[in-house]
Formats: structure tokens, sequence, C-alpha cells
């Protein structure tokens, strides 16, 4: 008879590799996947490890190679690498592999202190950084991975520990950061699509909220206009008074009807609003005798519920992971749960032997939601080693609510994916500790913004609140607006769901994916790309006070990128000081991007939304594929950038094709607002000059080709970049006192004469900026006011 696990939790898994793959010499066996990944086994027992491990599931991949020996020794090249092997010395003490030109040796065991590092289990208790585990990427250009310790499966079952001794997987790709990682994907599994409200903004506290309380917060982020798509309940959903005897109250699965006195309703109430629903899991207490679940579960195991003992939670037992699903899980999930957020915290040791407890959570949690027909299916948890990418969304855990920790996390969601791992959510606002920083709240929520997931938390604090209006009016203010563009950001966001389901790489990358050879690019480590459109380097620093400004050092390898929000053309290479008041973030849009937003915040998540901002940007020809889902069907809408120094060309295409009129609203950014005309002047224009725009608003029926040409007198690409602005803007906010506003200057346009100051000075910039030192401003106002110069004087070279 088949248990739960063989009839419910099987997986698709290729673990076998080709017999035209892999070489065999006594205790040894080599697995060429491709060039520059290949697997190296022993085992004296000579019983080679075929099965899935936890890391690796697909081994059906090869590529042509050589072999040679001569007496002990035996050579396998490749076009990359030469891996000999003297099998008479013990264990992999013969191994020796070389890049094809000599320059790159590495021996077993090996040491690689040019690791580019990969992620963490967790940023519990974390105030800042912390070591990260190895990566699967080196700036030497190979690293191993050794798999020995992985648990394998049977017939969906984990079910013991690797047979090999020594089981390694050798990355060797140089600096092609980028195929690594989707190679990684060929053995280990893609990531699988998530479903596209994720990408919307989540509620989460650990509050003890009734129904009534929850659903006026609820309430007061949409009578605010401030859009969610996700709903937390922390653990207090359930019983949580619970005497030590019986193991305290983590855990529980019986609902706290004097919090929640009809469950069904308010989860009913949750999903009008449109919000989906995920609860919080703490299971490592195992099923009390108090628990609803309590006698189902008994029935199924055997177990007579008179005794009232403690059913322990394991899930090397099949008996209890069938009533782990069936008798509770399947039974909120019938409710109204969507997904789960498995909240374990109780260690890495189970029955069996190298089994952690988080991992076995999260694979079988997803393959069961899976193999129930849940549409793109996944839990919410903590990271449990390679593999994790399967199942697919972090949580990274109870950081400290302070600068240090906020500084930490942007280089921490770039460097997961140099184990492939993308979808990391983070407690936007930190979790615990800290104090009330208004500023530090707001950077938070940007930085969140442009993350995988944005997702608001805290702990079980009154004076620890996310709500936006718990904070000033400008905080309040910013925090919607930013709120409201994730929302209309999701367009964008799915499509590079889609394109990470199809094994490209995650949505976040370092800049060395894209620079590998320059040192800078492993410098700026809190700069990433988001997409391939866009790049971001986040404030994660403290305002200076008088200033009323952050600061941040931004590096361009090219020239050639407009910030996204002030249409600032950044015309040459360099390391460029921003700064910015709390309103702003520094993102770049790369010449020639294209990026498809919603034209509003509250048809984001519609499966077609039917009014797009399409951003475009001068500079460069450019290819972009929006990728969007509607009942099932995948529809791709391709847009072509042409761009020459007077003229930019679009045309758009969508397959397959689908009767469905919409609105593109073509932003045209950066551009000569002061000539430029479309070819067609039947369609509404309009034109912004704060940051150059040309709005077109044009309809689209998505089964008729769209082209459309814009041109200008002059130029077409203009920077709407002004120092004199800029300074003026930045000083009037600030709070430096009058005199010292009146050192740097006024200027008066209709009253030359009246104006003033440093700025008003009769000399060009280059020369004025020799002056700045005989102001009567402190240094930080001079350090502003220089960097911002070098800033436009770099642009006008």
């Amino acid at each position: 008879m088949k248990s739960y696990i063989t009839s419910n939790l099987q997986f698709t898994a290729h673990s076998q590799a080709e017999k035209t793959a892999y070489v065999q010499f006594s205790s040894y066996r080599i697995t060429i996947f491709t060039n520059q990944l290949f697997r190296i086994e022993y085992d004296p027992s000579k019983q080679f490890e075929d099965r899935p491990t936890q890391t690796v599931w697909h081994r059906n991949i090869t590529v042509p190679f050589e072999v040679s020996s001569n007496d002990s020794v035996h050579t396998i090249t490749t076009k990359n690498w030469v891996i000999a092997l003297d099998e008479s010395k013990d264990q992999l003490d013969g191994l020796t592999i070389t890049s094809i030109d000599g320059k790159t040796t590495i021996t077993y065991p090996d040491s690689d202190s040019k690791n580019l590092n990969g992620t963490h289990r967790t940023l519990d208790m974390a105030n800042g950084a912390i070591d990260l585990e190895p990566g699967l990427l080196s700036k030497r250009g190979i690293t191993i991975y050794d798999d020995s310790s992985s648990v394998v499966f049977e017939q969906g079952e984990i079910v013991g520990v690797n047979n090999n001794e020594i089981d390694l997987y050798v990355f060797g790709y140089g600096h092609d950061y980028e195929q690594a990682i989707k190679d990684f994907y060929l053995v280990s599994g893609k990531t699988p699509l998530i479903p596209k409200y994720v990408f919307g903004n989540w509620w989460s506290r650990y509050w003890n909220y009734t129904d009534e309380t929850y659903k006026a917060v609820i309430n007061n982020f949409q009578q605010r206009n401030i859009p969610l798509s996700v709903a937390i309940i922390d653990m207090d959903w359930h019983i949580t008074n619970v005497p030590q005897e019986l193991r305290g109250g983590w855990t529980g699965y019986t609902w706290n009807k004097d919090l929640f006195p009809n469950p069904q309703a308010f989860m009913d109430w949750l999903h009008e609003k449109g919000l989906k629903i995920s609860m919080n899991l703490h299971p490592a207490d195992g099923i009390r005798p108090f628990d609803d679940c309590y006698e189902a579960v008994c029935k199924r195991m055997g177990i007579d519920p008179k005794d009232k003992q403690i059913i322990d939670f394991d899930l090397t037992n099949p008996l209890f992971i069938e009533a782990y699903f069936k008798d509770i899980h399947h039974v909120f999930e019938d409710q109204g749960v969507d997904f789960w957020w498995i909240d374990w915290q109780q260690g890495t040791q189970s029955k069996m032997k190298n089994l952690d407890p988080l991992f076995a959570l999260n694979h079988y949690h997803f393959i069961d939601g899976l193999n129930r027909g849940k549409d793109h299916y996944f839990i919410f948890s903590r990271w449990s080693k390679l593999g994790s990418h399967r199942y697919p969304i972090g949580f990274s855990g109870d950081t400290f609510t302070t600068w240090e920790s906020l500084d930490f996390q942007p280089y921490f969601t770039a460097t997961a994916s140099n184990v492939g791992y993308g979808w990391w959510s983070h407690d936007i606002g930190g979790h615990q500790g800290g104090t009330h920083d208004e500023e530090l709240y707001t950077r938070w929520v940007q930085l969140g913004v442009f993350s995988p997931v944005m997702r608001l938390h805290s702990t079980k604090s009154y004076y620890s609140r996310r709500e936006p209006w718990r904070y000033n009016q400008e905080v309040e203010t910013t925090v919607k607006h930013f709120m409201q563009l994730r929302h209309q950001m999701i367009p964008y966001l799915h499509t590079f769901n889609h394109l990470h389901a199809d094994g490209e790489l995650p949505l976040i990358r370092p800049l060395y994916y894209q620079w590998p050879n320059e040192k800078k690019a492993y410098k700026y480590t809190n700069q990433y790309f988001f997409g391939t459109e866009l790049m971001v380097r986040p404030f994660t620093s403290k305002t200076i006070k008088k200033l009323r400004m952050a600061k941040e050092q931004v590096w361009f390898k090219d020239g050639g990128w407009f910030h996204f929000f002030s249409g600032e053309y950044i015309t040459n290479p360099g390391t460029y000081t921003f700064y910015g008041c709390m309103r702003d973030i520094n993102v770049f849009a790369k010449e020639g991007a294209i990026i498809p937003f919603a034209s509003n915040h509250e048809n984001g998540l519609d499966d077609l939304p039917a009014s797009l901002d399409i951003h475009l940007f001068p500079g460069n020809n450019n290819v972009f594929t929006l990728i969007e889902d509607q009942d099932g069907v995948v529809y791709k809408t391709s847009f072509t950038l042409t761009c020459t120094e007077t003229s930019m060309t679009l045309m758009v295409q969508t397959t397959p094709k689908l009767s469905k009129n919409r609105t593109f609203n073509l932003l045209f950014r950066s551009v000569d607002i002061k000539s430029t005309v479309a070819t067609d002047s039947a369609y509404e224009t309009t034109k912004d000059s704060y940051n150059n725009t040309l709005r077109i608003q044009v309809p689209y029926d998505m089964d008729t080709p769209l082209d459309m040409t814009i041109t200008s007198d002059n130029t077409i690409l203009s920077n709407p970049f002004s120092f004199t602005e800029e300074i003026m803007n930045s000083i009037d906010l600030s709070a430096l006192d009058t005199e010292e506003k009146n050192e740097i200057g006024y200027i008066d346009i209709v009253k030359p004469q009246e104006s003033r100051g440093w700025l008003s000075w009769d000399k060009p910039l280059d020369e004025k900026v020799d002056d700045i030192d005989q102001l009567k401003i402190p240094k930080y106002a001079k350090k502003f006011i220089y960097k911002t110069a070098q800033r436009a004087l770099k642009n006008d070279e």
C-alpha cells in the first residue's frame, strides 16, 4: 500500500546521468554535464549515488569530452578544463583541475579565499553585517560544492544520506557568472513561477489582533489609498496561553476564538478586500491534546486520544506527514489560507542523519501544494541550503531596527543570487529593538519597494509600528507614494518572475555579473541591477542633519544612465555623489531602457492592466518583452526601440494575438520636449518640463501591431539636470540659517540685480568651484556644493 508521500509528494527528477556523460575508475566516477560543470565522486563501495539529493535533481545533460589514461593517472579534457586524477592516491589527494590556458589550477581539499559568498539561513538577531556562506561563484573562476552530506529521495520520500564518501560539483565558469547560475538551475531545478500578487505590498505584524482590530488596520490602508495584496496573520491567530508542561504556546493549530470568534467570516472578509492570506507556523512542538485536530491526527496515526499524549513533530514518520497535511493544513487551506509562513527557529537536527527539519518542511509543503493543483504554489520560509530556490520565497528573519541592519540588506539580497536564490523578503522597517526613527523607516520602505518582496513587519511592541500614518505627514506621504509605485511596478516585476521561472537570472543581481573584470563592480556592494533595465542604490545612511539630505556614492562603469525620477543624464563614467531628501532614492535607467508600469496602482495586479505607462529612454536601441498571463495563457508583448540622434521609433507587437483594447501611455523620457513631435498628431500628447517627458496616449489592440516615431529638430536626448536649481532646492530644504543660505546664493531671474551669493558670481562653474572654501558655511555644506558641482562638470565634459 502506498504511503501519502509516495502517492502525493512525488516530484519530477532526472537524477540518472547519461551513460555517455561519465567515466568510472575503480572508486571514482566523473560526470561531465557541460564544458564547465562536472561531478567528481569517490565511493570505495562503488555504490555511486544516482538518486536525487537535496541540492541536485537533474543529471541528464552532457557534452563531448576526451579521456586518456596512463597507468593510474587519468585525464579528462573539456573545452575549458583538464581534470587529472591519480587513483593510486588516497581519496581525492590525486585530483588536479587546471584551466585550458593553464592560468588556474586547484587541488582537493580546496580553500577559496576569493569566493564571492552566497547567503545565510537567517538574519535573526543580526544587527548589521554577518558572515555569509560560500557561494557558487569566485573571482578566481572556479568553485567546488560538496554535496556529500545531502539527504536523498526515493519516490518523493527523504530516505537517508548520500552514498558517496565524497561528492563534488565543480563550477568552472571563469567570470561568466551568469552562465554558472543558469547551469546550476539545470542540475538543481528551476525556480517556479510565483503568483503575481506576491509582488504587491504585504502587511504583517506580530501582534495579538482581534478580527475587528485587524480589519481596522486594513480599512485604514484602503481609506488612505495605500495598496496591499497580502495579509499575514502572525502566531496569535492560535491559542498561545499554553502551560510549559504542554511545551508552551509557540506551536498551535486551534483558532483563538477570543480574538477570532468566526475565523471563516474573517478570512472571507479579507478575500473580499482582494487580499491573499498567510498564517504563521511554529510546528516544532507537535500536536497537543487541546488542538482541534488532535483526535483526527490520533486516528490516522493509530494513537488512542484518551492517553492525551503529545504527538511529536517528526517529518521522518510517513504517518505523521500524512496527518500533518490532511488533518491540519489542508483544513486551514480549505478555510482560506493561501500560503504558509513557516517560522522554523528550532534548530537543524532531526531523527534522520543530516536531515534539517527546515528543509523537509520547505520541500514537503511546497510539493504538497503543487501536487494538489494549487496554481503557482509557494511557501514563505527561511533558507535551507542550496536548492531552496525551488520553494521559493525567503523570510530573512528577525533583524534589529538599526541603520546597520538596513545598510547590510542590499548586499545580502543581491549576493543571494550567487546561490540562485532570488526571492528574499525582509522585515521592512526592522523587526525589533531600535527607536521610533522616521527616516530609517522611510529608507527601509524605499529599499522594500526596490526589493524582490515588499513586506512591512515588526515585533510585538506598541512602539514598533509600521503603519505609515503612525509617522509624521512627510513620512506618510512619501511612504504612500512608494507603496503605490510598488503596485504600478508589478507588470515589470512579473515579467522577471516569468523569466526567472524559465531559467533566467534572479530579478536582483550584483554589478559584477555584468562587469566581472572591473574592480569597482565588487566594491559597490549596495548597488545592484533591478531587472535588465534599472540599477538601484538605495539611501542606507542617515541624513546630514543641517543639510537635511542623505548622500551615497554611485558608480557608473560607462556613461549613458538616466536618473529614473529626475531624468538627469549621466554622460560620463565614474563615481558620483548623489544627495537626497526623504522622498528620493537613486534609481537609474540605462540608455534605451523600456520599462512597463501600470498607469494606476489600482490595476497593477490585473492580469492584463487596461492602461500601462511605458517609460522609454533615448540613447540606444533595445528590445524588451513584457510577459503577462491570463486564464493560463502567456502573452508576450515585444517593444522594439530604435534610436537615432534626432528620433525614437517604437514598434509593439503581442503574441499570441488577443482582441483586447488597452491604453499605452508612451512616456518618452529625457527628450527635447520643445521641438519633439509625434508622427501621428491625432494622439493626445502632453509635455512635462520637470524631467523632459513627452507623454503620448495611444490606443493599443493586442491583435494589431503598433508603430510610433517621435522626431526632434535638435538632438533628441535632453538632460533636464540644472545645477543651480538642484543647489537652490536643496539649500531651501536645509536647516542652514538665513545668512548661510545667502552665502550660497539666490538667483532672481526677473531682477538679476537682486541676485546674491556664490551662485550669482559671474564666473564659469569650474572657476567658481575653486572659491567654495571662501564661503562662510559649514564644511558639510561646502562638501555638498563641491560634490554636486563635480557631478555637473563631469556631465558637461
